[in-house]
């Protein structure tokens, strides 16, 4: 879309920089998103836990050994330098992931020039400003979607390069690029059949250099491949698409026809979708994979009228999404078939064919007059409606961004466009514990588990908040369904084994807990392949619950020597004291507990409260009163700490003073009904 009018210089100058505004759209389109925290993956597999970032030689391990989750080695590498620059702050992951959405962007705009596509920066803006795209850019998990994507986009550009002019280098390069892009991750591995097809079509399959690039790419690809599908099967069930062959096959359809719904009815992404349930024998549920079929005869047919464009670009977006259609199991499978960040790299096909089409009706509509005029008349008709389109979209992904600054509102947003998506239940539930709100973790997992009843991580950490509530009945029930799960991984198997002797030893049964301990939780552990840090904390806590049931059966010899061999193991790591005070707390030796806060809140002052509530159930009340005092003074607006401090000073009998704690809370406090302000003091 050029104005009209214009000098030739100036056109010419459109021409050579029209590139940069879908490039500045892809950096800007997610920035609702730069200072949002890590989600889900982040944590788990990638950063934040992932103990490989930390270490020296955590390239070689990438590269070289079985240690990751996934083969993606380049896109690790990456992760392993940005933890050196940035650690835990979110913000130069998300700053490094619209960087390249952008640089993606800019090598879209001339390889759609390159292959003779029509508006190719427009395209770009497009693909720049989509909302199925704001999950790969504002997850920083998909970093690995969004380098091999820049990649392949290099290897294409490359290839087609060389296609043109020749040159080892530029063979060379394809290469590199190409093999770069699967070592992120093997979103290309189709590439070599499509230049292969191109090659064959032109005529040029049969030369050396054309046997020998495309030899060399389908090698490459087999290398990545052989290796990368072991990684992606390790970790979950063999089956997670729980289909048989015919509906796996009828699914093939669903899932391409799925994105292409999406690609123009965009306005509800969603983080999970449903998970369809498709029967393979019905010949309705077969029509979509027709509908594949007629797509690309329809287009055949049509390719005098529309040109080869529309069909090639419905050839290569079946091509490039092939592996992501169920071909190969991958573990998100086992939430949804379907995900916005799997169509990244093949969105463009798609925009191709889509604006192909119209802006060829509109050429054979103006054909009334001279075709030039007609394809000028045809550009000034849909150019500006793809820039009307281009700004609805950017709104909505602007708005959609801001699902991704914080993890509990994303999965909210899921449970409200997708009510039985049991991981989103599950992650709020996770989120409800990490701040301490028990009972609305509970109420989480329950509702996790209406949808996903088998599964084990749900039920094992169902019966760590019902630990944390007390409820100790409820939550050894909880430990032994997830025992009794057909299929438990080794580690939550050892974390509910632990958590069921802790409930047999708090419901009075302390010699059964101490058997569990020694033989079951003993023989878990050595078939779960913990990290040292994972490891040394299992067996802090089992000494900790060892510990109090021998206390209870008067083992005193005993308990000596378990309190001994703890002492020393806190001592070799100095990690384990905030875990184990947490775990003294819970079996009532608040001493033991306050001993260790102590400790942790000589490092960390925001553990002071922790401290003095230790001390003030020990029944050491002034200590607590001095700790507490010291707690408001570091968090004077904290109307929880006066409260706290009220209580403690009560205790020890000055009345006065607790007066005036109280009277600060009542300050730092909203405003809410009387009963609640005088219940508060009680």
């Amino acid at each position: 879309m050029i104005p009209s009018g214009l000098p030739a210089h100036t056109v010419r100058d459109w021409h050579r920089h029209a590139w940069l505004i879908p490039v500045a759209a892809a950096m800007l389109v997610c920035i609702p998103a730069y200072r949002g925290e890590f989600i889900w993956d982040d944590r788990g597999l990638y950063i934040v836990e992932n103990d490989l970032l930390r270490r020296a030689d955590g390239p070689w391990r990438f590269w070289f050994t079985t240690d990751c989750v996934d083969y993606y080695p380049l896109t690790y590498t990456a992760l392993w330098l940005e933890w050196r620059l940035a650690g835990t702050d979110p913000r130069l992951y998300h700053a490094v992931n619209f960087v390249l959405h952008g640089i993606a962007t800019g090598l879209l705009v001339p390889l759609l020039g390159r292959l003779r596509v029509p508006l190719p920066w427009l395209v770009a803006l497009l693909f720049a400003v989509h909302p199925l795209q704001v999950e790969t850019v504002a997850w920083i998990s998909q970093q690995k979607t969004l380098w091999a994507t820049a990649l392949g986009f290099a290897a294409v550009l490359e290839f087609l390069g060389w296609e043109r002019h020749g040159g080892r280098w530029t063979l060379a390069r394809c290469l590199i690029w190409f093999g770069l892009s699967l070592a992120a991750k093997p979103v290309f591995i189709m590439l070599p059949f499509l230049c292969a097809a191109r090659l064959f079509f032109h005529g040029r399959l049969a030369t050396r250099d054309s046997i020998v690039l495309v030899t060399a790419l389908f090698m490459i690809a087999a290398l990545f491949g052989i290796v990368g599908i072991p990684f992606q099967q390790k970790g979950f069930a063999a089956d997670v698409r729980s289909q048989d062959f015919p509906a796996r096959l009828a699914s093939l359809g669903w899932v391409a026809w799925f994105y292409v719904i999406k690609t123009v009815w965009f306005w509800e992404p969603c983080f999970i979708y449903p998970r369809w349930h498709i029967d393979g024998t019905s010949g309705l549920h077969l029509l979509p994979n027709a509908g594949i079929v007629a797509m690309a005869a329809a287009l055949y047919g049509g390719r005098v009228a529309l040109g080869t464009t529309p069909l090639v670009a419905w050839l290569v977006y079946l091509a490039t999404m092939l592996p992501v259609l169920g071909i190969v199991d991958v573990g998100f499978w086992q939430f949804s078939y379907v995900a916005d960040h799997y169509v990244y790299q093949s969105l463009p096909a798609i925009l191709v064919m889509l604006i192909a089409i119209p802006l060829t009706a509109a050429k054979l509509a103006a054909r009334g007059r001279v075709v030039v005029a007609g394809g000028v008349a045809a550009r000034r008709i849909v150019g500006p409606i793809i820039c009307l389109l281009a700004l609805a979209m950017l709104a909505v992904s602007w708005r959609r961004a801001y699902d991704f600054q914080r993890e509990e509102a994303l999965w909210r947003d899921t449970i409200a466009k997708n009510p039985a998506a049991e991981i989103a239940w599950y992650h709020l539930a996770r989120e409800a514990a990490r701040s301490e709100d028990h009972a609305r973790a509970e109420a989480c997992y329950r509702q996790a588990l209406v949808h996903g009843p088998t599964v084990d991580r749900t039920w094992n950490e169902l019966g760590d908040a019902l630990r944390a509530r007390g409820n100790w009945p409820a939550a050894r029930e909880a430990y032994a369904q997830c025992l009794r799960l057909e299929r438990v991984r080794p580690p939550t198997r050892v974390d509910a084994t632990l958590g069921l002797a802790a409930a047999e030893i708090q419901l009075g049964n302390a010699r059964a807990g101490l058997d569990m301990i020694a033989r079951d939780v003993s023989e878990a552990l050595e078939l779960a392949r913990l990290s040292q840090s994972a490891r040394a904390l299992v067996m802090g806590r089992a000494a900790v619950y060892r510990l109090h049931a021998l206390q209870s059966l008067a083992a005193e010899d005993e308990a000596v020597h378990c309190r001994a061999a703890l002492d020393r193991l806190v001592q070799d790591a100095p990690h384990l004291r905030e875990p184990l005070a947490r775990t003294f707390d819970e079996v009532g030796d608040h001493a033991a507990a306050a001993r260790l806060w102590r400790e942790v809140a000589d490092a960390d002052s925001t553990k002071l409260p922790r401290y003095a509530v230790s001390l003030m159930k020990s029944g050491d009340a002034q200590a607590a009163v001095n700790a507490f005092q010291a707690a408001c003074r570091m968090m004077p607006d904290d109307p929880g700490m006066f409260l706290n401090l009220g209580r403690a000073l009560k205790i020890t009998g000055r009345v006065a003073e607790a007066a005036e704690a109280f009277q600060r809370a009542e300050q730092l406090t909203p405003a809410q009904p009387p009963t609640a302000r005088s219940n508060a003091r009680e």
